[in-house]
């Protein structure tokens, strides 16, 4: 074989994986779903249940077969603790939640649910923040909890909480008033007209 037969058939070999490559490459990019988290609440104090949902999504024409959901929950245990995981193993090499495989149909999407008990604020502690990424960032504010007397109890309020109005407004006690007064007139005139026959 001479040097010109051996350079074009390197040169027709790298063609061909080039191709193989780019082909596969746009598969793998094809086959990759949208993936977002939400979550119960934004604000919680301690002692409260935040419920977060990670979404898979599939916006291709072809199913993205045994496709593995996977959260790194690291920031989320560091200020609560893990109530239920709905049947996610968990990996304490990477700090997250794993699901069994499954398949996303074309345009639709699969959705995976755990929960989370917040835990009391370091002595101190104005507020925190517990965040979660699943390709978007989620970030659920925790404040403290204020004690608030009440009589001989204490009750323990959200620092946001706002008490409601009790009572009447004050347009009602007038109206009363006038309403009373009025009729006290009223009958003064009546018994006068009887009283004079």
């Amino acid at each position: 074989m001479d040097k010109r037969t051996i350079i074009g058939l390197v040169a027709l070999i790298l063609i061909i994986g080039a191709i193989v490559w780019f082909v596969n490459w746009d598969e793998k990019e094809k086959a990759t779903p949208v993936l977002s988290v939400s979550a119960s609440t934004t604000t919680a104090v301690p002692g409260d249940s935040v419920v977060f949902t990670l979404n898979a999504e599939n916006p291709n024409d072809e199913t993205i077969s045994g496709y593995v959901m996977e959260a790194n929950i690291s920031d989320v245990t560091n200020q609560a603790s893990l109530v239920e995981a709905s049947g996610a193993s968990y990996n304490s090499a990477t700090n997250s939640l794993v699901w069994t495989p499954r398949d996303i149909p074309p345009h639709e999407s699969i959705s995976q649910t755990f929960s989370v008990k917040v835990n009391s604020l370091p002595s101190g502690s104005t507020s925190t923040t517990m965040r979660i990424s699943f390709n978007n960032e989620l970030a659920v504010e925790i404040r403290p909890t204020a004690v608030v007397s009440g009589g001989s109890a204490m009750q323990q309020v959200a620092s946001n909480y706002i008490a409601p109005t009790s009572g009447a407004s004050e347009f009602v006690p007038v109206l009363l008033a006038a309403l009373l007064t009025a009729g006290f007139i009223f009958r003064r005139r009546l018994v006068g007209i009887t009283s004079g026959n």
